[in-house]
């Protein structure tokens, strides 16, 4: 993919009724554009789908396409409360800084979006649809 591809896809992305579409490695990426509390989101459609199960990590999918998000299973007053009264060992032992991940089909940063797709795909190709031309 050239440096002019992605400045076309940059350029699109802040439109709120855009629709960018990618040939990433053989599946086929749409890009929708919503807009959700006054912010464009870019859902994502693999091979014309949106499945809910690709977002447990556990399919190619989810881990190609959508954003990934880490956290924390307990929040951070929890932790800091269960080592005050636990001690260290049974802190560790329960799991207080264990984490969890979590994958959203939405994308809302364009930087974000093109790091994570150029990381986990070797081939993009950007599918631009011509402008229909009537006789003119």
């Amino acid at each position: 993919m050239t440096k002019q591809d992605w400045d076309i896809i940059k350029e699109k992305w802040s439109d709120p009724y855009g629709l960018i579409k990618l040939n990433c490695d053989g599946y086929e990426v749409s890009l929708q554009a919503v807009i959700h509390k006054l912010k464009i989101m870019h859902v994502v459609w693999v091979n014309g789908y949106l499945k809910g199960a690709w977002m447990n990590g556990e399919c190619e999918e989810g881990r190609r396409f959508y954003r990934c998000k880490e956290s924390f299973i307990y929040k951070a007053k929890e932790r800091a409360n269960a080592k005050k009264h636990l001690g260290k060992a049974a802190y560790k032992r329960y799991n207080y800084d264990g984490k969890f991940k979590s994958y959203y089909m939405d994308w809302t940063s364009f930087a974000a979006f093109k790091k994570h797709i150029i990381a986990n795909n070797k081939e993009i190709t950007f599918i631009q649809k011509e402008s229909l031309d009537f006789g003119q």
